[in-house]
């Protein structure tokens, strides 16, 4: 039988430099994609794509006019229950509504903008902006109420929502202080005043529409 004998080399320095190089490199590679991953928690994807080559363009603070459908749907009377439930019970509440509601907004094209306390506003664009924004808000309350009757009075789902929404021109950019790091996409103007006004004055579950939708 041929015997085969495994020699190991030790490695050179400048190996070893090329070894700790790519290490560093792996490293840096792991932290952008969990950084990433983080970030998409917290801003929706598709602004997330469309703000980076904005941002890494020379006029990373541009912005542009577009027609889009905004809404605003907000859980009903829960200030109340910040009030009644400790942190972490209110806070299961509140976010047991946005696990029902995102889907249903998201589903149908609509970017979750941002959410504002028990509030979440969305904006739909593209071909049929208003029909699906009109449609999201319409599915969001059937679901709810749907649950809200399986469940009863204790349920999470039993608060309903207040919805607002309008459509038109909006000015769709990012905003903030560059030189100190901070951005922000925003969505602005009267469409967007109004659909948030809308809300706060609705009552439970009927979806409250402006003059122009009317």
């Amino acid at each position: 039988a041929r015997r085969v004998d495994h020699v190991a080399r030790a490695l050179g320095l400048r190996e070893l430099g090329d070894l700790s190089g790519a290490v560093a490199e792996l490293r840096r590679a792991v932290r952008s994609t969990e950084e990433n991953a983080l970030l998409r928690m917290f801003v929706h994807g598709g602004i997330v794509d469309r703000m980076l080559p904005l941002v890494r363009g020379p006029g990373g603070l541009a912005g542009e006019q577009v027609d889009a459908t905004v809404a605003f749907l907000d859980v009903a009377d829960f200030t109340a229950v910040t009030r009644k439930h400790p942190p972490e019970s209110a806070l299961r509440r509140l976010n047991a509504n946005f696990e029902v509601i995102l889907p249903e907004l998201e589903s149908r094209g609509g970017v979750v903008d941002k959410f504002l306390g028990d509030a979440v506003m969305a904006v739909f664009q593209g071909e049929g902006h208003v029909a699906r924004a009109l449609d999201a808000c319409l599915a969001v309350r059937q679901r709810l109420q749907g649950l809200a009757w399986s469940g009863g009075d204790a349920s999470p789902y039993a608060h309903g929502v207040c919805m607002g929404v309008d459509t038109g021109p909006v000015l769709s950019g990012n905003v903030g202080a560059a030189g100190r790091g901070r951005l922000d996409h925003a969505v602005l103007g009267d469409v967007v005043n109004t659909a948030a006004r809308l809300a706060t004055v609705a009552a439970r579950d009927p979806v409250l529409v402006s003059e122009t939708l009317a």
